[in-house]
């Protein structure tokens, strides 16, 4: 097993900041850590990496206990993200991603090769980042590189410590998405502290929850949202179970690939045409090259604006990525006007369609459910 809490404890005089905790965090999966404020979360994290020296118990990384590593390698061998980020603000974007593997002392070839990799796998065009400095980059695109940071010497551990809590609620679900994309790629073991039940629901495969430093539940997310464990979880989740459920399932896995596009050629009597034969009062307009989302166009404005062109015609369309929950993408079509949502990949590629009828469907099933355990 990647990480093993063996009896771990942390006091500070009399005073248990984490108590008698025993778990197995595990291999390449996200592992939530949550609770309320003092709960031990954090220290936990931190005791994993020997930056709070641990004062009972053990913790052992693939069988060996963290007594027998050298800190300093042992830090340098498990990326680690927090909330501030923390990127060296007189450091291009280049070199704070560099920073560990030139500590590690690898070949500048080798760490270019692996700078321009990462940068790809969080979506950053080098050519107009690399040599940016962190002061001119948005919140999000700091955040991205901050990761990529963690990610640059391919650690198997990740620790993260509320990564995406100071970004805007609209651009932190963007890069929730895109950190799971990465997740299925990279496939890291990763331990996450978040005060978000949203959060550790969206991204957790495990989720650990701690109260004044003891662990009250530790289960899949699905369990955890179908079976608290004790009152202090249930006040945790909050109520309306089936709106909680539909945060459990991803849009990929309940999208539909059959829809509708059009690509800016196309003439607006041609587009009533394909709208009429599909039976689709709109249609999804795209570059005919790679697939890319440029707007959404309906039957009613081609009718009613009698324009010569399909691109004077569209608007921008709400859209959602992938790995968003059921329950962002009823959020964004009640706002949306819409019936479905455009689903784009983090390179803006149409991949397929959300429905609403889909997603109440789900709540539908999920209530039934609900109502016979009650009856039960």
């Amino acid at each position: 097993m990647a990480i093993e809490l063996i009896n771990a404890e942390k006091t500070y005089g009399d005073i248990y900041a984490v108590k008698d905790l025993t778990m197995t965090i595990p291999d390449n999966q996200i592992t939530i850590l949550i609770g309320p404020s003092g709960c031990g979360k954090t220290t936990t994290m931190k005791m994993i990496n020997g930056l709070i020296p641990k004062t009972n118990g053990d913790i052992k990384i693939n069988g060996t206990s963290i007594d027998e590593w050298n800190p300093i390698q042992l830090r340098r061998n498990i990326g680690y993200i927090i909330q501030e980020i923390g990127l060296f603000p007189h450091y291009t974007i280049f070199d704070n991603i560099a920073t560990v593997p030139r500590l590690l002392h690898w070949e500048e070839k080798k760490i270019r090769q692996r700078v321009l990799e990462l940068m790809d796998l969080v979506n950053l065009d080098p050519d107009e980042f690399l040599q940016k400095y962190p002061s001119q980059l948005s919140g999000g695109q700091r955040q991205r590189v901050g990761v990529a940071r963690g990610l640059a010497a391919d650690p198997d551990i990740v620790l993260m410590d509320e990564p995406f809590g100071a970004i805007d609620p609209i651009n932190r679900e963007k890069i929730q998405d895109s950190f799971l994309e990465i997740q299925k790629e990279i496939q890291k073991t990763i331990v996450f502290v978040t005060h978000d039940i949203h959060e550790a629901i969206k991204l957790g495969d495990s989720i650990a929850i701690l109260d004044e430093g003891s662990l009250v539940q530790f289960d899949s997310a699905y369990n955890v949202v179908n079976n608290p464990a004790t009152p202090l979880v249930e006040d945790l989740l909050g109520s309306d179970r089936a709106f909680k459920g539909l945060a459990l399932l991803r849009v990929k896995d309940h999208m539909t690939k059959t829809f509708t596009t059009l690509t800016k050629s196309v003439s607006p009597a041609d587009a009533l045409q394909t709208m009429k034969q599909h039976d689709t009062k709109f249609a999804f307009l795209v570059d005919g090259r790679n697939n890319k989302l440029l707007g959404v166009v309906t039957a009613k404005d081609i009718k009613k604006r009698r324009a010569d062109s399909l691109d004077k015609l569209s608007k921008q369309s709400e859209y959602i990525q992938p790995y968003a929950t059921l329950l962002e993408s009823l959020t964004k079509l009640f706002s949306s006007g819409f019936t479905a949502l455009p689903v784009i990949d983090d390179k803006n590629v149409l991949v397929g369609v959300i429905h609403m009828q889909t997603i109440l469907d789900q709540i539908e099933e999920m209530s039934i459910l609900e109502t016979a355990e009650d009856e039960a």
